[in-house]
């Protein structure tokens, strides 16, 4: 019995997209008409026409074409145009991880479309999590350079939205540390007027004191270590939290890394 669920289902599908995982073993489920039959073939074909142009699209990059490229190609796999808009919002997702697979050109073709499943789909998250993950790839592969103050306020505003939803403890410290990344960087950019980089400063030492006590992922607490050294007044904290990181992380080369920082601050 094929699949005859929506788009995004089949797509959205966790394991392999094999015979057994789209067959129906429940006899409930088993079509009833020839119109039902030729809806789940026309699904099936639809799904399978566009992995394979995607599949195409893969292999393309690797032999020199470039994301563009790969776009035109994607977009000719599926027509969008009868769909609904979480069946939109799955395909332009397939579209957006199949380009970041283009290297690192393939970013920013990437982030674009996942902003366009901010706008078909607002209620599905997936969008607004595919923005933030590759503007942050975007933003440490540009480390040190000129930082653009309207990309990055941008992508808080859209880190602000997930954070609003309720969204599982472990995702919530990720997006909190994407964020303080984000402000942290946009308070070295020469354009904010004093003020304004006063209160992102503010902002970056709310979300260090929150996660200093959420999580125990090590790099992120180096991180808020180094943030914290910031303060003459705060360098014992700092000292302490990057030592106690570097007892479960002795060998660890980004630990390490912080943690010289903080020593030679402290002199």
């Amino acid at each position: 019995h094929l699949y005859s669920g929506p788009t995004r289902e089949f797509f959205l599908q966790h394991g392999d997209l094999t015979t057994s995982s789209i067959c129906k073993e429940d006899a409930d489920h088993d079509s009833s008409s020839d119109a039902d039959d030729g809806e789940s073939l026309e699904g099936l074909y639809e799904a399978a026409k566009h992995i394979f142009y995607s599949l195409k699209a893969t292999i393309m990059y690797h032999i020199g074409s470039s994301p563009s490229d790969v776009k035109e190609l994607l977009s000719h796999a599926v027509h969008m145009d009868d769909m609904t808009p979480g069946d939109k919002a799955a395909v332009l997702l397939f579209k957006a991880t199949t380009i970041r697979n283009c290297g690192d050109k393939g970013v920013d073709m990437a982030m674009d479309i996942a902003k366009e499943v901010i706008l078909v789909d607002p209620d599905n998250l997936s969008g607004p999590f595919l923005v933030i993950i590759y503007s942050g790839e975007k933003r440490r592969s540009k480390w040190g350079q000129k930082v653009d103050k309207s990309e990055v306020l941008s992508i808080v505003q859209v880190i602000d939205s997930v954070l609003q939803q309720d969204i599982k403890p472990f995702l919530r410290v990720k997006y909190q540390f994407e964020k303080l990344q984000a402000l942290n960087e946009m308070c070295k950019s020469e354009s904010l007027a004093t003020q304004e980089r006063t209160r992102m400063r503010q902002t970056c030492t709310e979300l260090v004191e929150e996660l200093v006590h959420t999580t125990n992922k090590p790099h992120t607490l180096a991180y808020c270590a180094q943030f914290i050294s910031r303060s003459s007044r705060k360098i014992r904290q700092a000292i302490q939290l990057v030592e106690m990181v570097l007892e479960s992380n002795p060998d660890d080369v980004y630990v390490n890394a912080k943690a010289c920082n903080i020593y030679k601050k402290a002199g």
